[in-house]
């Protein structure tokens, strides 16, 4: 079997897909590449401790790279901006089969966004073909919510998801307002913070983040504690759906968001564009619980710098 080990910041699914190409293996379906790939390399195993199968591919892909698989989904997956977050450095092997180490992050699987999941930076493709002589799928061009290379801050682009090379590109670049929503301070703060969160994934504290959260929520009058019907407890009663959706672009939140909206059933501020939000956005219900990206999202919104998220938001 060739192998290649994958290029920086390549996408572990696309390293994946690479192999399965190089070796003539795309002609097989998803379960029998896995298969085969796990069968041909065997005789490499080495002292790897992972089971040498199928459902621990990326796994067996990290120990022929010469990396461990921690360091593996560090680098080249999304795991670190999804619900898996905390299984990025775990030391016990990672089944593909309940941890989806090959998805690709977005905020909403059905919105505008989601539908075409591939993209390229430009600048960035004709970088690889001088270095590498091809071009691949950067992890860095995958960020729920960015539309712009955070390298270059140029327009992201579409992809055919059959091919990357430079003859197969499909050339369309992202709506201009998107892009002209990324210049928006609370998607900038966003941005930092996603790619941050990438860089540092060992150190992240989503928990404390979200306390945190709920905490400055409290302090901007956008969230109260309720006492409960029962009379026994309090719970927390907020607006951070509909501040999210009343701060942000609407070209931005439509794209990457479901097109439907909810209205809430007991406005606080008497401003018709405040009572309604994104149906997706009702995440936000519980947000000490909910997904990092729509965490970091509505810390990026609530505070003003992304140095003072920083500060809580890492050990």
């Amino acid at each position: 079997m060739i192998f290649a080990k994958p290029f920086p910041d390549e996408l572990a699914s696309y390293h994946l897909k690479r192999i399965w190409a190089i070796n003539d293996y795309k002609k097989n379906g998803l379960h029998s590449q896995a298969e085969t790939l796990a069968r041909a390399t065997r005789n490499q195993h080495g002292a790897a401790e992972q089971p040498w199968t199928r459902a621990h591919s990326h796994e067996i892909l990290a120990h022929l790279s010469a990396m461990t698989a921690a360091d593996y989904r560090a680098r080249h997956t999304l795991l670190a901006l999804s619900g898996h977050w905390d299984t990025v450095h775990s030391l016990m092997p990672v089944k593909e089969t309940k941890v989806p180490v090959y998805s690709l992050a977005a905020f909403y699987s059905n919105s505008e966004a989601a539908s075409s999941p591939y993209r390229f930076c430009q600048q960035c493709s004709h970088e690889d073909v001088r270095r590498y002589d091809m071009v691949y799928l950067h992890r860095l061009h995958h960020l729920p919510g960015v539309d712009i290379c955070p390298l270059h801050h140029t327009a992201l682009q579409y992809a055919c998801p059959k091919s990357l090379s430079t003859a197969t590109h499909k050339v369309e670049y992202v709506h201009a307002r998107l892009i002209e929503a990324q210049q928006h301070p609370i998607i900038e703060r966003y941005r930092t913070l996603v790619c941050r969160a990438l860089e540092n994934s060992h150190q992240l504290q989503y928990d404390h983040a979200g306390e945190k959260l709920l905490e400055r929520a409290h302090n901007m009058g956008l969230c109260r504690r309720q006492l409960a019907h029962s009379g026994t407890y309090y719970h927390l009663e907020h607006e951070l759906p509909q501040f999210i959706y009343a701060n942000l672009p609407k070209a931005w939140l439509n794209h990457h968001f479901a097109p439907d909206h909810i209205q809430y059933s007991a406005p606080i501020r008497p401003i018709p564009d405040q009572w309604h939000y994104h149906q997706h956005l009702a995440q936000l219900k519980f947000p000490e619980n909910c997904a990092p990206a729509y965490l970091l999202l509505t810390l990026a919104a609530l505070f003003e710098s992304a140095d003072d998220v920083c500060a809580f938001l890492f050990k």
